[in-house]
């Protein structure tokens, strides 16, 4: 079966294709750069790209409706300090039907790709994988 030989890394969009930013920036940058790559996620990296936190635009939202900041303030905290330190993600020579297992039980669109040592790899997507399938 086609989805038990495709590995993560023959769908994954690359580093450069994805939101990322670095733990001490602005979550106003953040915000930019998921608008930008049109993605509902940014991954959140330290200077050695070690994946340390996700932020979705789920995790957004969340966020404005509850915190009780003013929102101008908010745009100036730094991301991590609203990213998700608890998050799924995969490895590159990880096999589609296990990221898929994930995607499907976690009810999630993206998942970020990482190799043996944590360092960013890329990003998962559901719709490349749904592509590649076709």
């Amino acid at each position: 079966m086609l989805i038990n030989k495709i590995k993560v890394k023959e769908v994954m969009f690359e580093v450069d294709e994805i939101p990322v930013v670095f733990e001490n920036q602005y979550l106003k940058e953040a915000l930019v750069l998921m608008t930008k790559f049109s993605f509902g996620i940014v991954c959140v990296v330290d200077k050695d790209y070690l994946l340390k936190g996700v932020m979705t635009d789920g995790d957004i939202r969340r966020m404005v409706l509850n915190d009780q900041k003013p929102l101008p303030s908010l745009f100036l905290d730094d991301t991590i300090d609203h990213s998700n330190t608890e998050f799924q993600c995969v490895r590159e020579d990880d096999l589609i039907a296990n990221a898929l297992n994930i995607i499907d039980n976690k009810k999630i669109w993206d998942l970020p790709v990482i190799n043996k040592q944590g360092i960013l790899r890329g990003l998962l997507h559901l719709h490349p994988i749904v592509k590649r399938l076709l």
